[in-house]
């Protein structure tokens, strides 16, 4: 059993999907992540903060920091389902970049956070996978407080403070196909797989 925690979920799907798919998502991170209470970050949320570009997660982020009481939290989503025990204090990074996939902005940001963190010393790896994972909220101010808003906090965090993470493979699945049966131990959806009766019937199989 994991150890428990608060969990701060980022409402990243769309929101017709909440009254169907956040209660999964709960129930899923109690069962499998140790979650023992939520705080729900982004539009209409207990935290209200718009989560659509890099700047504004670290803004998110320093609202939580601040918000939040406890000495560690840990961060998921609503479209982040444990269907597995999945411990979110063993930090975890990309098994491959996600350089290729990245566009814009987000990849403007990673160079920030390259630059950044290589001024002073610090190897570089790419944490911007959808898993829970535990902060150290005292650290994780320091951090915001000193990097620049256009910046991966994930991936600056991690890098400062955890030097030999778990490497695993991006757990997002795009598009939901017909017959899918995910291996987990976590699934990332992004919101058209939400729209599909096969996903559904899983997601519902689990709890």
């Amino acid at each position: 059993m994991s150890q428990e925690s608060i969990t701060v979920l980022f409402l990243n799907a769309i929101r017709a999907t909440r009254t169907t798919f956040l209660p999964i998502c709960k129930d899923l991170h109690r069962r499998h992540c140790g979650a023992i209470d939520f705080v729900l970050v982004g539009p209409g949320g207990d935290i209200e903060a718009d989560l659509s570009t890099p700047s504004a997660r670290v803004r998110a982020m320093r609202k939580v920091v601040d918000f939040i009481q406890e000495d560690t939290f840990v961060l998921s989503s609503d479209r982040v389902f444990p269907i597995q025990p999945f411990d979110p204090f063993t930090p975890v990074a990309r098994m491959k970049s996600g350089w290729l996939k990245r566009k814009g902005i987000e990849t403007d940001a990673m160079v920030n956070t390259i630059s950044a963190l290589s001024d002073d010393g610090i190897r570089v790896l790419d944490h911007e996978i959808e898993v829970p994972q535990a902060y150290d909220r005292m650290k994780l101010s320091a951090l915001l407080a000193s990097m620049p808003d256009n910046t991966h906090f994930r991936t600056a965090y991690f890098s400062s403070y955890h030097h030999h993470p778990k490497r695993m493979e991006d757990p997002l699945i795009p598009l939901w196909k017909y017959g899918m049966v995910p291996e987990g131990p976590v699934i990332s959806l992004e919101d058209t797989c939400f729209k599909h009766p096969d996903a559904a019937r899983f997601l519902f199989g689990q709890i």
